[in-house]
């Protein structure tokens, strides 16, 4: 993990979901996964919406070729973990690349972080949307 991601996890635990900096007023979560190939626990902050009871992400990877490998951990795995600011929440993803789901989203999130734009046109792929469906309480709080 980088320095970087490491820094805003401290920042999202200690502030209550708060980071600050690129991301200030912005929602953020704590995508847990396990490496589908290490099988080591990964935490991943991402930027979310809300669409109903889901949580919905992007796959940016700062425009870059190729998916980010949380992508394919998350499908892999077929759940994951989502830290809040308040609580867990164990997810099932499913992964949006076309259609009229992935377009009203895309515009919702455009609407709410311009930067996509900017990343979508770079990434020579379909930047995947992720829906995170909410299963069930993890169990625990965040302290």
């Amino acid at each position: 993990m980088t320095s970087s991601i490491e820094e805003i996890i401290t920042r999202f635990r200690a502030n209550g979901g708060e980071v600050g900096g690129p991301f200030a007023g912005k929602h953020i979560l704590l995508l847990h996964t396990v490496g589908r190939r290490s099988g080591q626990p990964l935490v991943n902050p991402l930027l979310y919406l809300t669409e109903g009871e889901a949580l919905v992400v992007a796959g940016v990877n700062g425009g870059a070729e190729h998916d980010p490998q949380w992508v394919a951990d998350l499908v892999a795995a077929g759940r994951a973990t989502v830290e809040l600011p308040d609580r867990q929440v164990v997810v099932r993803p499913y992964v949006l690349r076309g259609g009229d789901e992935y377009d009203r989203l895309y515009v919702r999130l455009l609407e709410y972080w311009s930067d996509l734009r900017a990343y979508s046109a770079r990434a020579p792929r379909t930047i995947p949307i992720i829906k995170l469906e909410r299963l069930a309480p993890a169990g625990c709080r965040v302290a």
